[in-house]
C-alpha cells in the first residue's frame, strides 16, 4: 500500500514542459476539435500549459472557449492521461479564451 501511495505522490508532483505538451496534444486535438457549439465557427485549441502546485492543473486556450461542451474537457483530460499518465492523481483541465482576432485587434 506504501509503495502504491509513493508512486501516486510522485505522478501527482510530475511537470510536463508546455513545448512537449503542445508538440504531443494540439496535433490530437486538431485531429478530434471541439464541436462548434452555439456559434457556428470552427473552435481551435491554440496552446496547452501545466500549472498548479498542489496538483496538475492544465490550461487549454481556444477561440469560443466558453462554447466547449464538458464532454470535450472530459475528452481532453482522457487524452492528457493517455500520453503522460498521472495515474490515481486528481486533475483539473479548464478551457480559456484565445482568440487569434482578439490577439490582432488589440496590437
Amino acid at each position: 500500500m506504501i509503495d502504491l501511495a509513493k508512486e501516486i505522490e510522485a505522478e501527482r508532483e510530475k511537470k510536463i514542459p508546455t513545448r512537449e505538451l503542445n508538440d504531443i496534444l494540439l496535433p490530437e486535438f486538431q485531429r478530434t476539435p471541439p464541436p462548434a457549439t452555439g456559434t457556428g465557427r470552427e473552435v481551435k485549441v491554440r496552446y496547452i500549459t501545466q500549472v498548479g502546485e498542489r496538483y496538475p492543473i492544465f490550461l487549454l486556450f481556444a477561440n469560443y472557449a466558453k462554447t466547449i461542451p464538458e464532454q470535450y474537457r472530459r475528452f481532453a483530460e482522457k487524452t492528457i492521461r493517455k500520453h503522460f499518465g498521472f495515474f490515481g492523481s486528481p486533475m483539473t483541465v479548464t478551457f480559456k479564451d484565445k482568440s487569434k482576432d482578439i490577439d490582432e485587434e488589440t496590437r
